[in-house]
């Protein structure tokens, strides 16, 4: 079901998706998803916070390179691995990480607990320009003219972005005394 949910998000951020301001002429594109992350656990366990997780990263917008890819969690939890680098990503072929986690003698923090799994890349810009010239998915033209010159800028300025997915650990809660 985990999986099915994050097929069906991720689809939906592809489809070109205007929105709307309050003056209905004016129309903003959201740019696709550059990766799919998804962060799970193996094994169905009721104690979901001493076990082996799996993160997965594929590529849907072209060949992202120089992917830093990093394994966290709040601080009453520990992960066995802090990260891993990628020399770049091709599309169709996942990477998948296993990494364990474990409980420490701490309270979480106001964000409960968790684990999460960030990745720092460069993205495929090329890819991304090809993608927002299509007149037939992103039809308004001065609008498609003002993605194409963000994702200009981006590529002279070499910018790197931060793609993230978060896994929340379901615990109980004990009382104060």
């Amino acid at each position: 079901m985990g999986r099915f949910r994050t097929i069906f998000f991720t689809l939906f951020l592809l489809i070109p998706f205007p929105l709307f301001s309050q003056n209905s002429d004016d129309i903003r594109y959201i740019p696709p998803t550059n990766l799919s992350l998804e962060l799970h656990p193996l094994a169905t366990s009721s104690e979901i916070l001493n076990q082996r997780f799996k993160g997965t990263i594929e590529s849907l917008v072209g060949i992202p390179v120089n992917l830093e890819v990093f394994f966290e969690s709040s601080k009453n939890l520990s992960v066995s691995k802090s990260s891993e680098k990628l020399l770049k990503l091709e599309p169709g072929k996942p990477v998948d990480y296993e990494f364990d986690v474990e409980q420490q003698k701490c309270k979480p923090g106001p964000d409960g607990t968790w684990i999460r799994l960030r990745v720092v890349y460069l993205p495929d810009y090329e890819a991304q320009k090809k993608v927002f010239s299509d007149a037939k998915k992103y039809p308004a033209e001065e609008e498609r003219k003002r993605v194409l010159a963000i994702v200009e800028t981006n590529q002279k300025q070499n910018a790197t972005q931060t793609d993230s997915v978060r896994f929340f650990c379901n615990t109980p809660s004990k009382p104060d005394r």
